[in-house]
């Protein structure tokens, strides 16, 4: 009885033995997984995008409520002082027509990136559409450019038109924004002031 009871806790042994290496095994295993790479996914990084930008300076944020908005984002994340303006533009090519509009600007800084909240006061605009369309919210991201016909027609290659923009040579400077918010959602505002690189 003794030598079968032995022979059972030898051959058990055996058995967890196995099992402990099969787990030490299956642990040091590389992982295999079907799921396409974060570099498959993409164009991989050897290639360079069709449109180079440096990274984005600005979020803008549309608002219907500048004062309540500075509050808001003040009590909540911090962010402030606001540096406030009013502009009164004339002339802005909006979907193809010249247009007026009058802004109120709220600006201030958040580490290396520029917040811009926008209240559109008279006339029709991107933000105004986008209020009605979807309500408060990020609406843009701001890149600079060197040149802004150059960078203009990148983008017209890839079927992305400008939808709002204006140069206004005696300031030595002009903006636009395109037409990316039916792919990601946000629109891209590129601008480009003579004598600064981005």
């Amino acid at each position: 009885m003794k030598h079968g009871r032995s022979a059972f806790f030898r051959k058990r042994k055996i058995r967890v033995d196995a099992l402990f290496q099969i787990s030490v095994e299956f642990m040091h295993r590389p992982l295999v997984s079907s799921r396409p790479t974060l570099k498959e996914k993409t164009m991989g990084s050897e290639n360079k995008p069709p449109i180079p930008l440096p990274p984005p300076e600005q979020i803008g944020i549309v608002v219907e409520d500048m004062d309540r908005a500075i509050e808001h984002f003040g009590r909540v994340l911090g962010w402030g002082p606001f540096q406030i303006m009013e502009s009164k533009m004339r002339g802005v090519i909006y979907r193809g027509k010249p247009t007026d509009c009058r802004i109120r600007m709220a600006t201030c800084r958040s580490g290396n990136i520029e917040i811009e909240l926008l209240q559109i006061l008279e006339g029709e605009t991107p933000h105004t559409e986008f209020l009605r369309e979807k309500g408060e919210g990020v609406h843009h991201l701001r890149f600079r450019v060197n040149d802004m016909a150059d960078a203009l027609a990148r983008f017209a290659k890839e079927g992305i038109e400008p939808v709002w923009h204006q140069n206004l040579p005696q300031y030595g400077i002009s903006f636009a924004y395109l037409d990316t918010a039916a792919t990601g959602g946000i629109m891209i505002e590129l601008i480009e002031i003579k004598g600064v690189k981005p």
